[in-house]
Parts: C-alpha cells; sequence; structure tokens
C-alpha cells in the first residue's frame, strides 16, 4: 500500500473528534494507523493476522506531534495551498518537509492577521 495523507490528515481529525478509542476496521486506514504510529502521531495498537498483516486498529489517542501537525494542517485552505506546492508529480517530498511547509503556511496566516510571528535568534 502506499502512503496518503489526506487518509492521515481525515485519521487524525477523526481521532480527535472520537469520544473515546477510535476503532479502525478497514485494512487500508489500519496501515495508515501503522504509518501514524511509527511516525509519533498517535497511540494505537495494532491488529494483524499472519495472513495480512496489519488487518485493524484501536487509536487510543493523538501524541503531542500528531496535535502539532493536525494543528497545522486542519485548515482547509492551509492544507490544499501545501498539497498545490508538494503534492505534485516529480517533486519529492517527505513528511517533515510538509510539516514545515504547513507550519510554515500558518506563520504566514498569523502574519495576515496581524499577530506577530517570533522567530528564535540563533
Amino acid at each position: 500500500m502506499k502512503r496518503d495523507m489526506e487518509t492521515v490528515r481525515r485519521l487524525l481529525i477523526a481521532v480527535e473528534g472520537s469520544e473515546g478509542y477510535l476503532q479502525i476496521k478497514d485494512p487500508e486506514e489500519a496501515f495508515h494507523v501503522a504509518l501514524m504510529l511509527d511516525a509519533g502521531l498517535v497511540q494505537a495498537v495494532l491488529h494483524k493476522s499472519d495472513a495480512f498483516g496489519v488487518c485493524a486498529a484501536t487509536v487510543e489517542r493523538l501524541t503531542w506531534a500528531g496535535c502539532e501537525f493536525l494543528d497545522a494542517a486542519r485548515n482547509d485552505k492551509v492544507w490544499r495551498t501545501a498539497k498545490e506546492k508538494m503534492f505534485k508529480p516529480g517533486v519529492s517530498w517527505t513528511f517533515s518537509l510538509l510539516s514545515e511547509v504547513l507550519k510554515a503556511l500558518a506563520k504566514q496566516q498569523l502574519a495576515r492577521a496581524g499577530l506577530p510571528v517570533l522567530t528564535p535568534e540563533i
């Protein structure tokens, strides 16, 4: 299976909105939960079978990193802009780069809203 950041974003939003544990029964979504677990975005229990690998998952909660990523990716306009810039044929990207682009776009929104964007002094 191939990583799909739309699925990751949708699952993060679902986890945040859930009242408790989120049960994932779709194998493709469970695969993405496994990736999210690898990336440190969620705490989850993976349910595996010998024949199919990860076939379901129980997501317990978002981690701090998951909350940070979701806060940057939640806004539809910011998400669309990041996708337009990064998810083009022939453009290589990583999760870390996507996170940085989302943060930069969020900073631009703050600046347009008249809020100061502080940068650390080195």
